[in-house]
This record gives structure tokens, sequence and C-alpha cells, in this order.
């Protein structure tokens, strides 16, 4: 019987014990993200999308399978660290995409998502055009996500940035997107200039080692990361 309970006593530990683990490793990574996404609001203009989405991913992490108990738990959680840190780009970003990607019994909530994508565009108008972009994306609501997308090319950017334009000019009929390390491996749209031309204008630090690849027709992007987007139990 006592050894019954004390394998008992470690299957209830071991969720316990693998979460420590995970924290642990990720510790140098949330250190960093927390510098630069909560330590910097008198700087947000310098941060990336790929920084805020990067450092999102630790709170509300992509590879899982959220069950509706961790969903709740998830939700309450977010708000919970929001309303000590409202100004966190990274930690309104979570929510913004939990609020766009949970069912609705799961308290997914297209007006809650547009909330935080507008908290977000106070902080960070090029985050918060893309926060609104990623959600009527999300939506299929194409238009409008091409307005936003729109928009954000009329920001004035920090001198340590620059647009890089992305073109493909291959007539097809199917949806063509851009993914890369300057946006975290995100999907984002490409979008049709006339002529069967596709262009895509993107935000991101002066570099020599940015990556990006074109997504033709599928949304299986190979991931460096190994992370896929937030996935709920039905």
């Amino acid at each position: 019987m006592k050894l019954f309970m004390r394998v008992y006593l470690i299957i209830l530990l071991l969720p316990l014990f693998v979460l420590f683990s995970s924290h642990t490793d990720n510790k140098s990574s949330f250190s960093l993200n927390k510098r630069i996404i909560e330590d910097k609001t008198e700087e947000s203009t310098m941060v990336t999308l790929a920084e805020v989405d990067a450092a999102s991913d630790i709170y509300i992490p992509k590879n899982k399978l959220y069950t509706y108990k961790e969903a709740i738990d998830l939700r309450n959680n977010l708000t919970h660290l929001l309303m000590n840190n409202p100004k966190s780009l990274a930690i309104n970003w979570a929510l913004m995409r939990y609020y766009t990607l949970a069912p609705n019994f799961e308290g997914g909530n297209f007006g809650s998502a547009l909330e935080y994508a507008g908290y977000i565009f106070s902080i960070n108008s090029y985050i918060g055009c893309m926060a609104y972009e990623y959600i009527y994306t999300q939506k299929k609501e194409l238009e409008a996500a091409h307005d936003w997308y729109a928009r954000s090319l009329t920001i004035a950017i920090p001198q340590t940035m620059h647009w890089e334009e992305i073109h493909y000019n291959k007539p097809t009929s199917r949806t063509i997107e851009v993914t890369g390390n300057f946006n975290n491996w995100k999907l984002q749209n490409m979008y049709e200039t006339g002529g069967g031309d596709f262009n895509r204008k993107v935000l991101m630090n002066k570099c020599d080692n940015c990556i990006f690849k074109l997504v033709v027709g599928s949304r299986n992007v190979e991931d460096p990361t190994g992370k896929q987007e937030l996935r709920f139990t039905n």
C-alpha cells in the first residue's frame, strides 16, 4: 500500500516537475524577451514583430494542444499577468492570439481580439497594425487585413530598421504568404499588386542574415522552432 501511494504521489507531481524543468530551460530566453519587451517601454518603437511574437510564445506556447480547462486557466493567467503589466506587448499579443483562435465556448471572441489589438496599437503602431492584420486574416476578411497592412506602411520607422520588399511574380490563384526569422516564422499575406505580381514590405532590423521563404497555397511551413499555431480541443 505504501509503495502504491509513493507511485501515485510521483505521478501527481510529475507535471510540476516537467513544468519546472521547462521553466528552467527557458529561463535565459524568458529573461532576454522580458528585457526586450517589458523593460524598454520607453523604446517600444524599437521592438520588432519577431521579438514580440517570440516573447508571447513563452506565455502561450504554440506546440501544445489545450483542453477546455487548460485554455480557461491560460486565459485567466494571462489576464492576471496583464493587470500587473498593462503595457507588455508580449502579453497583449498573447491575449490577442488567444481570443482570435480559441473556440467560442473557450472564450474566443472576435471583439475581444480587436480590443487587444487596439491596446497593442496604442503602445506600438506598427505592431498594432500587424495585430489587426493577423486577426482579420484568421477571420478570412482579407480586404480588412490588407487595409491594416497598407496602414502599417505609412508609419515612421526607427533609423535602425528598414523596409525589405519581397516579390512573387508568377500568376497563381492560390494564396501567397511569406515567413521567416524576421517575424518569428509567422505566416503573413503577400498582396496582389496587379498583373499577377504579389508584394509585401516587411519591417526588420538592418541585418545580413535575415531569412525568408514564400509559401504558395499551403499552410505547412518548415518552422525551425518546431512550433505550430495554437491548437484547442473540440
